[in-house]
Parts: structure tokens; C-alpha cells; sequence
């Protein structure tokens, strides 16, 4: 009887690089129990990026960038040799525990790719701010299965025109590359992504990612113009179309604009975490009205209290204000 192979056997990592010396460790030693290769591919680094990924035993290749993410991946997965490919970025560390519970998913032959939770920190662990989606990152090594897009680039659409089927899962993957402020890299992804929609001005997916960039730079005004355009699509995930609204709830916040606030946030999410945070961008305003009563019982909802999305400091501080009323 023929042994069913280890988990290790059938993973390949690949990693696109460049001047990651602070992270590169850290996202290896979070996937060295889970493969039996790791492909990094250098786009151009300038630290010791490389020394670092040969010393831990990484196949080292070499990509000259052409501001095209996904040309670069599709560089890495060439050179795996496991039936599955992992793809990892050096911000990031696979919660090595979530994908071993659940390895049995690689088994089902009718499977090309599997979705991951994707939990980006926000800001300072400390004030546990984090956001999270789901990304198509573990997929089978064959020659039908490849990215496309310059920047976002996606494998899923790869997948399912080669006939196989995507399955969700709970393996995640945690990204530290939002908690840290790096205008080369806003300015970098901005290029990446009005390139695309020089090619298709209509692209929402695009536009989404364009105005969530355009607002993590603070650039307030052209956000809001973009998620404003994107306030009706029908192509945006629920989580994007939830988000949009958020936003722009949270950029009528800062302008004082209470009535459109409130009217962008007339909705109510099933999902936890953004049910916390609109409630809380409300009682917010409520409170700048000086409307303690009606913000109060949104500051003490349970959503409000479990959402990763607050920053618990922030919160504490409405806290304060709540507690003499």
C-alpha cells in the first residue's frame, strides 16, 4: 500500500523580493514546517535580502522588475517542483497551525486553488487594529495556473478556466506590511494601478484598490471621488461594497458632513468586525453632536467591542467621554 505523503511533500513556497532584510526571517521560519521548497525570487535588492534566503536554504533566482507583479510570481511558480504552490510575501507569516488542521483540502482532485484569510495589521499591535479578506494564495502547480494583473494580481480566474474549483478555508496568513507608513511603496502601487485602468477605466476591482491607496496616503478628496463613483457597483465583493461605504463614512466624519455619513452608513454588515466599526464611525458623530444618549448604546454594543477594525485607544478614549454622562 502506497504511504500518503506529508504535508511537506507537497508544498512549494514562492516569495517575491526585494530589499526585505527586517522581514524575509521572520516569513521563513513561519513556513519551514510546511514545505520541502522555497522559491525566492529577487527583484532587486539592495540589503541582505539574499544572503539571508540562501543562508536559510532557499533556491535564489533573479527577476528584473518590469512593474508587473504578476509576471514576477509567474517567474517563481516555473521553478517549483511540488504539487501545490504557497505564495507568501515577505511582509507576511503563514499561521503554520491553520493550514496542518487543514492539509486533508489538498487531497480533493477536483481542486486548483484554495482561499486564504488574509489578516492585515493596521498600525502597532498594541492597538489591534487589523483588517482581513480572503485571497486565492495555495494552488496547484500546473502549467494552466498563472497570475495576471500588474498589481492585485489574481490566479483565481486561471484556475477555474482550467477546470478546477477554488474552496474556502481558514488558513491564514498575517500581513504586517499596513502597519507601517511607506510612501515609495503608495506611490509605486498608485503607478502600478492607474496602468491598469489606463487599460480599463472601468475596472471597479481596480478603482476600489486605487481609492483605498489614494485614502491610506490621506489623500482624501480624490478618494472620496473614486468610492463615491464606486457607491453602486455591482461588481465589488460585499466586503468591498461595505467598505466603500465605510470610507466614505469615516471622510464625512473628518469634513463634519453628518448627513451623508449617515446615509452611507445606513446599512448593516453580517460580518462582525464591520458592523463594529460603522457603529462606532456613528456614535463618533453622535458624540461630536453632543448627542450622548443615542450614542452611548452604539459604544456599548458588542460589535463595537470585538471589532478588529477600531483602534482600541481610540475607543478608549470615547469611553472617557461617555463616562460621566
Amino acid at each position: 500500500m502506497k504511504k500518503a505523503p506529508k504535508i511537506k511533500d507537497l508544498i512549494a513556497v514562492t516569495l517575491i523580493v526585494k530589499d526585505e532584510e527586517n522581514n524575509l526571517l521572520s516569513a521563513l521560519n513561519s513556513i519551514k514546517h510546511i514545505c520541502s521548497q522555497i522559491v525566492v525570487v529577487d527583484t532587486g535588492s539592495s540589503d541582505r535580502t539574499c544572503q539571508i534566503a540562501s543562508a536559510f536554504g532557499c533556491e535564489l533566482h533573479f527577476f528584473k522588475w518590469n512593474d508587473s507583479f504578476a509576471d514576477a510570481r509567474n517567474y517563481g511558480i516555473q521553478f517549483a517542483r511540488r504539487p501545490w504552490i504557497l505564495s507568501l510575501d515577505a511582509d507576511e507569516e503563514l499561521v503554520c497551525d491553520t493550514l496542518i488542521k487543514q492539509a486533508y483540502l489538498l487531497d480533493n482532485d477536483e481542486v486548483g486553488g484554495i482561499n486564504l484569510i488574509i489578516q492585515n495589521q493596521l498600525n502597532d499591535i498594541e492597538n489591534g487594529q487589523s483588517l482581513q479578506h480572503r485571497y486565492t494564495r495555495l494552488f496547484r502547480n500546473n502549467p494552466k495556473i498563472f497570475f495576471s494583473g500588474r498589481i492585485h494580481e489574481q490566479v483565481r480566474n486561471s484556475i477555474e478556466d482550467a477546470g478546477f474549483s477554488v474552496l474556502e478555508s481558514e488558513i491564514t496568513i498575517k500581513h504586517f506590511g499596513y502597519s507601517k507608513f511607506n510612501q515609495e511603496k503608495i506611490e509605486r502601487n498608485k503607478q502600478l494601478l492607474e496602468q491598469e485602468l489606463a487599460l480599463n477605466e472601468k475596472d471597479d476591482f481596480m478603482l476600489y484598490h486605487l481609492a483605498e491607496t489614494e485614502f491610506a496616503a490621506a489623500n482624501l478628496a480624490r478618494a472620496k471621488q473614486i468610492f463615491q463613483n464606486l457607491f453602486n457597483s455591482m461588481d465589488l465583493s460585499q466586503q468591498q461594497k461595505e467598505i466603500t461605504r465605510i470610507r466614505l463614512g469615516q471622510i464625512h466624519l473628518k469634513e463634519g458632513n453628518f448627513a451623508d455619513l449617515s446615509r452611507c452608513l445606513d446599512f448593516k454588515s453580517e460580518d462582525e468586525n464591520r458592523e463594529g466599526f460603522r457603529k462606532f464611525i456613528l456614535a463618533v458623530a453622535l458624540l461630536t453632536e453632543r448627542k450622548f444618549a443615542e450614542a452611548k448604546p452604539l459604544i456599548d454594543s458588542k460589535e463595537v467591542h470585538s471589532s478588529s477594525l477600531i483602534n482600541k485607544s481610540d475607543l478608549a478614549q470615547v469611553k472617557e467621554l461617555l463616562q460621566n454622562y
